[in-house]
């Protein structure tokens, strides 16, 4: 599996061990460092607030790992962050989080409900819910991941209760509503046999191709975001050069939604698609020719069968 674009293994391979050690060592001491220092007081660390930096630091440190090629120990940092939040009061980021996590692992159901998102992690089938916030900003900074996660979970059409009913609801629950339909990763609902109406509200039948081939360019489209982001990681050449990235290293939606199509088994008819006998040349290229964003589809297609091949054991 290549190393994520833009990153040298000769030039960064020490700055990636030396930033994991950092954040493997900050992670596991993140408790009595807090309490040392008195960063928080002694009610918010009974409330366990101290969780925060340290799955901050083990989703990072899974972002490196997967960027240089050690996907093994990528799942291992995923498996103690969801470890970790699983015990954290519960928000809606921390909740996106959590379940971008579990969808990464495998096995898990994210379910997008009009009371709130649920979710469901084995082998237990524990189960957590939460309700949906009042605040929009909040929400539509989550709901792009909410939606990639349920997609890459177990029955992904049974999952997007909260766009199949047209009762009256709540105003939390519209704006969890609008939120969903506004993400760019809902544009994709199309490649998983997913049609709406003009309301963004589910129907019964299935896709025309025409919104395949629109949705296949959404999906196509959030490559560009992504290299947004890195180009944004490299304008602070400091920064950049020791891996202390001020956005993820990996766009966790985006690789969910790789890995998405993956489970479904849709990739035979998805790159039939018409709009891909474009983008074909960029497969065939040798990576290092192919512009940033075919880079990143290679890449993370590439990163999202390694997770699929470990998972699936």
């Amino acid at each position: 599996m290549p190393w994520l674009p833009l990153l040298e293994q000769d030039e960064f391979s020490n700055a990636a061990d030396v930033r994991l050690n950092f954040l493997d060592k900050f992670s596991k001491q993140a408790e009595n460092l807090i309490k040392e220092e008195q960063f928080l007081s002694d009610d918010l660390v009974n409330k366990k607030l101290w969780l925060l930096p340290s799955v901050a630091a083990l989703t990072e440190a899974a972002e490196i790992a997967f960027a240089t090629n050690n996907t093994e120990r990528g799942l291992q940092f995923t498996r103690d962050a969801l470890s970790k939040i699983m015990n954290e009061k519960t928000n809606v980021s921390s909740f996106a989080r959590m379940s971008s996590l579990s969808a990464i692992l495998g096995g898990s159901q994210t379910i997008l409900d009009e009371d709130g998102p649920i979710l469901r992690i084995p082998p237990s089938s524990r189960r957590q819910q939460f309700s949906w916030e009042a605040s929009s900003p909040v929400m539509r900074a989550a709901s792009g991941t909410l939606v990639a996660a349920a997609l890459a979970s177990d029955k992904p059409r049974s999952n997007f209760k909260l766009l199949s009913r047209r009762e009256e609801s709540g105003e939390n629950t519209k704006l969890a509503r609008i939120a969903v339909t506004l993400a760019s990763e809902t544009a994709t609902l199309p490649l998983f046999e997913m049609s709406r109406d003009d309301d963004g509200f589910l129907r019964t039948d299935s896709p025309k191709k025409e919104d395949k081939i629109f949705a296949a360019m959404s999906f196509l489209s959030l490559h560009e975001r992504y290299a947004a982001s890195l180009r944004l990681n490299m304008s602070d050449k400091l920064r950049w050069r020791e891996l202390r990235c001020r956005a993820p290293l990996i766009d966790w939606p985006l690789l969910l939604l790789h890995l998405a199509i993956r489970r479904q088994k849709l990739e035979p008819y998805f790159y039939d698609l018409p709009i891909f006998m474009y983008f074909k040349p960029i497969f065939n290229l040798k990576f290092e020719n192919a512009g940033l964003a075919g880079r990143l589809f290679i890449f993370l297609k590439s990163l999202a069968e390694a997770i699929d091949k470990q998972t699936s054991r």
